[in-house]
């Protein structure tokens, strides 16, 4: 058995021709159509068929066509012309494609071209976000320089005597230093030299609890109060000899003698603090181990005669019910 498309053997049972792929079965029912005794003896038709394309021969280039890269109509016609088959059936070759071809006056992608116009726009974005910070600095600066007020401060005046204290604030106008020469300037601190206090512990045989050990230098001795409980509201007043500059000061809380002793009896943890009667502010004390001092510093100085601590809230001792402050020392 031989393939009717390339006259190549085929064993019997073959579907597909091995050579040239065609179906076998598909052929096998045209040439069922030819088969036969013809009449008069004519030949039988079941024989092989030589190949439909078992005759062409392939075209010898001429002299005429060296050189030339492209293929003529005539070739053109040839390689498109149908092939025919066996049993009257034609199969069309396939056609090469030839490349495509770009349009006349279309431009190829750069890609140089394209990264350039990437980095452009890039530098045009931070130009514009440059130009928005700026104009946002422009804008607050002149407003902050506007609200801004430099803080005031107190320093010793060495030129003057030693208890002289100016209070100078830095930054304004000429007119406001000229308005408020004569209302900043203060009398300073002339030193305290008188304790007094609203109640005050009895002396014992053990020791005397006057308003005076608040300014003995002595943290060894301690002013008690005699109020009941813990003596909430009770106060001491210490002042000198005229009027005078009060600015900061310091307190060693409690009985300070023995540390028994500062543990025994009541501490204060709160104070108000006036000045001739006129509370300047209000201070909390922390309830620290025994032998501690904690200094404060008034809001602003403050002229006076007198300086008052008053009990606002106080730690219960162990054994003892009168609130103790062995020492303040006022500057």
């Amino acid at each position: 058995m031989f393939c009717t498309n390339c006259g190549a053997k085929i064993k019997p049972g073959t579907r597909f021709c091995p050579q040239c792929g065609a179906d076998l079965s598909a052929m096998a029912a045209a040439d069922e159509t030819v088969t036969g005794e013809a009449p008069g003896g004519a030949q039988d038709l079941t024989q092989p068929m030589p190949p439909a394309h078992a005759s062409w021969e392939p075209r010898q280039a001429s002299n005429e066509d060296a050189g030339q890269d492209e293929p003529s109509s005539q070739d053109e016609l040839q390689a498109t012309s149908p092939q025919a088959m066996a049993g009257g059936a034609v199969a069309p070759r396939e056609v090469p494609q030839a490349p495509a071809r770009p349009k006349a006056g279309s431009l190829r992608p750069d890609p140089e071209r394209g990264g350039r116009k990437v980095a452009l726009i890039a530098l045009g974005v931070l130009a514009l976000c440059a130009a928005a910070v700026a104009g946002v600095i422009l804008g607050v600066m002149p407003m902050l320089n506007a609200n801004h007020k430099e803080p005031s401060i107190v320093r010793t005046d060495d030129s003057s005597s030693s208890s002289g204290t100016k209070k100078i604030t830095l930054g304004g106008s000429d007119e406001d230093d000229a308005g408020s020469s004569s209302s900043e300037e203060h009398l300073g601190f002339k030193g305290v030299t008188r304790a007094s206090a609203s109640s005050t512990l009895p002396t014992d045989q053990y020791a005397s609890y006057g308003a005076q050990n608040l300014i003995d230098g002595n943290v060894t001795t301690c002013w008690a109060e005699a109020a009941s409980g813990l003596g909430i509201g009770e106060s001491a007043t210490l002042s000198g000899d005229e009027r005078q500059t009060f600015s900061a000061f310091s307190i060693a809380n409690g009985y300070q003698k023995s540390e028994s002793l500062y543990y025994k009896n009541p501490r204060a943890t709160r104070l108000g603090v006036s000045v001739d009667g006129k509370k300047v502010m209000d201070v909390d004390l922390p309830d620290n181990e025994f032998g501690s001092i904690t200094r404060f510093e008034l809001p602003e100085p403050v002229d006076g005669n007198s300086i008052t601590f008053t009990i606002e809230a106080a730690t219960p001792g162990s054994k003892y019910e009168d609130t103790s402050i062995s020492e303040i020392t006022v500057s």
